[in-house]
């Protein structure tokens, strides 16, 4: 059966590489939530919306954060670079993995609200996996 932490495990399965990790500075690839009081460049995965149908679809986002510039403007180069590159590992796998199939539906740059020193950009995927 396919629950939401299957659904977690494959997206950090795919994106849990040295050629993205190297990328965050220190940063790390979370299920659910950042670290407390995270000073680095993270990326956090969680799944909103998972049925109970045989054919499995569900929505899941993907967050990567990056702190600020001094001049309080979000690096819309940096994160844009990591967004390029979590596109290119899914391609790498052609968008199908351990049984699911993804799309990448729609991205958005929000400031922190508790922490104005951070921006992420939420970028939304589809997901299906036949549970039979």
């Amino acid at each position: 059966m396919v629950s939401e932490l299957t659904v977690k495990q494959a997206f950090s399965d795919i994106l849990n590489k040295s050629e993205l990790t190297d990328l965050l500075s220190g940063g790390l690839i979370c299920k659910e939530s950042r670290p407390t009081n995270s000073t680095n460049n993270d990326i956090v995965i969680n799944v909103n919306f998972l049925n109970q149908d045989v054919i499995r679809t569900g929505i899941s986002n993907i967050n990567i954060y990056s702190k600020a510039f001094s001049n309080g403007q979000p690096d819309e180069s940096y994160l844009l670079s990591i967004q390029e590159k979590i596109v290119s590992m899914f391609e790498a796998v052609n968008y199908h993995f351990g049984g699911f199939y993804f799309e990448f539906k729609q991205s958005s740059m929000f400031r922190e609200l508790d922490n104005s020193d951070w921006y992420y950009l939420n970028f939304q995927m589809s997901f299906q996996h036949n549970n039979k």
